[in-house]
Order: structure tokens, then sequence, then C-alpha cells
């Protein structure tokens, strides 16, 4: 039977009742009576009771457990919440060979964001690579390619400090309620096996809150592998070099006796789109389709997988405002490869609005 807590309209009504029930003569419903202010200060405690109550009641199950809680409850099951991360990469000291760049050397962005050397350098031929990690945590650490840094101590024969290619990944907030009450989910809804698919998936989530995504490929290279294709959302979607090979060495520990994991980075493939939508050349419509097939992607387009083109047009007909629509690109079912070592995601290419 559904419970249905009362209101406090009807708290100080019964409250009120009560009180003329057990006192002859009484009248509690009387405006300046200070029975009247007892039956609703009583009913408003009884209220608070019910507001903690009906909290607490919440905080028992996943679906509906709010932070502290919902973390008490992911630790029972031996599953933390990811904890926030700094990126790292390398840095490109440009400058006059033989000049020395020290470990431990702190390099800055403009907007105050610092890394620090983990390994040291000479320039030769012109430049000196260096390993650098971010002091700090956080989404905010990671930088593109060629992003500009300053030396905190300047480093003489240096001319120009950058973010070497491959960018500074890895970096990523404190993993949020969404995200860990998902993992979670699908943590007691997918009991532990021996190397299960759900096994796989749910190691490789928890290596970082920068991972996003991830797909397992069986027998990516014969009996007794596994391939593990993950993706960095919050960053540049592909994990770096680094990235990959720290995952690698993550799941290794994981790994079943006779059995070989295999990580590997997506391979971005654009998918293009050429749309006569109606009503047409409203730009809100616009958006709203390209919002749809742009969540259709994130959620469909992985390795090994197909989406229809029936659902890619009726993707387009969810859009608010649509009422009818013509799609000539793509003309067929849209099929992603998973064959080492190209793994392909789709991602929003252009829309071509006919």
């Amino acid at each position: 039977m559904a419970f249905n807590r009362p209101t406090l309209r009807a708290l100080v009504t019964q409250s009120e009742s009560e009180i003329n029930a057990l006192i002859v003569g009484a009248d509690a419903r009387l405006r300046f009576s200070v029975l009247n202010v007892f039956a609703r200060v009583w009913a408003g405690l009884v209220d608070g009771l019910y507001s903690a109550l009906t909290f607490l009641s919440k905080q028992l199950f996943v679906m509906t457990a709010t932070r502290q809680f919902l973390t008490l409850i992911g630790q029972s099951y031996g599953l933390p919440r990811n904890t926030a991360s700094a990126s790292a990469g390398q840095v490109r000291i440009n400058g006059v060979d033989g000049t020395i760049v020290n470990i431990n050397t702190i390099f800055s962005r403009a907007d105050g964001v610092q890394y620090i050397a983990t390994t040291g350098g000479t320039i030769s031929g012109g430049f000196a690579l260096v390993e650098a990690v971010g002091t700090t945590t956080g989404l905010n650490t990671n930088a593109t390619q060629d992003t500009q840094l300053n030396s905190a101590t300047p480093i003489a024969g240096a001319t120009s400090i950058v973010v070497s290619i491959g960018g500074m990944t890895g970096g990523a907030d404190e993993e949020g309620d969404d995200s860990y009450r998902a993992r979670l989910q699908f943590r007691l809804q997918n009991q532990g096996g021996a190397g299960t698919r759900a096994d796989w998936e749910r190691w490789a989530r928890s290596y970082s809150a920068s991972v996003t995504r991830v797909w397992v490929i069986p027998l990516v290279q014969g009996a007794g592998t596994v391939g593990i294709v993950f993706a960095e959302d919050n960053a540049l979607i592909v994990p770096s070099p680094a990235q990959v090979a720290s995952m690698q060495a993550y799941l290794d520990e994981f790994a079943p006796a006779g059995s070989t994991v295999y990580v590997y980075e997506p391979t971005l493939v654009p998918i293009d789109f050429s749309i006569a939508e109606t009503p047409s050349g409203q730009p809100t419509v616009r958006q709203s389709i390209t919002e749809e097939l742009t969540d259709l992607l994130f959620r469909e387009a992985y390795p090994a997988n197909t989406i229809p083109l029936s659902e890619i047009n009726a993707t387009i007909s969810s859009a608010v405002g649509e009422t009818d629509h013509i799609l000539t690109v793509p003309s067929s079912s849209l099929t992603f490869d998973a064959t080492a070592p190209n793994f392909e995601v789709g991602v929003m290419g252009t829309i071509t609005w006919l």
C-alpha cells in the first residue's frame, strides 16, 4: 500500500481536532487561541519529521541517493567515487642547444594553471621535450598542443615554451553524481564474473573520472584476448598515447589468468548529414535536430555497431519543432569498424541544410 504524506494543512487540522477531543470545552480552531498556536507548532514539528523521513528514504536506493549517501553505498560495494586527477603530457622548450631544463621546473599558462617537469632535459637540435604534470587537479588542467607556457624561473637560452604534441590530457574533475550513479547501477545489475564484458567495462571505467565511454571487443587478437577502447569526452575524446599506456598497465592487473588485454584509442569518424527540414530555415529547429543527432552518435556510434537509417530518420523526427524532413546523406545505415587498430567512433561532422 502506498504511503501518502499528509500536507501541513492536514496536520494542522488533525492537531486541532485532537486537542478539541481531549480538552472538554476547548476550541483550538480559534485564531487567537493559545491552543491554536500549539496545534500549528506541533503540526510544523511533525511536518519536519516527515521531511526528514522522506529525505532519508531516498538515500536507501542508488537511483535516488544524493552525494555523501551515494558515496557510502558505492564504498560498501567496493566501488569508490573516482577522484579528481591532474593532466600530464610533454612540454617543448625551444631555444639554444646546450640549454639545460631542470627537473621540477614550473611552467605556467596565461590563466595561472601550472605544470611541473617530472623529467629534465637538454636542448638539442633547437628543442627539448620534458614530461610534465599539473600541480593541481581538474578538467581545467588539460591543454591542447601549442598552448603557450612560461617558466616560473627563467630558463637562460629558451626562446619559447609550448605544450607538445598530444597536449596535456587526463585531467578530470571529481566524478559527478550522475556518472557515479550510472557506474554503480551498472555494477549492481552486472555481477562480477571471470572477465565478462561487464567486468571489463567496469574495470576500465574505474580507472579515472576522465574516462567517459568504454567499448569491449572480444577476441580482438584471437582466443584469450580482449580489446578495450575508451574515450575521454571531457577532454579531446581520443586519449593520448600516455593515457592509453597507463590504462593498459592498470587493466593488466585485472586480466584473469590465461587472458590478455589490449587497450586502444578510438578512431574518430566525422558523420555528415544533408537534410531538408520542415519548417525550413528556423534556427531553433535546426539546433534541436543537431542536438538530437549528436546525442544519437554519442550513444550508438561505436565500434562494431550499426545505426539503421530508420533510426536516424526517427531521431530527426523527434526534434522539437520538426514536422517533416528529407534525409539524403547518409543514404544507408551507418556501420562502424572494429578491426584493430582502427576502432571507429562516429562524431558529428557537417550538416548541410537543403
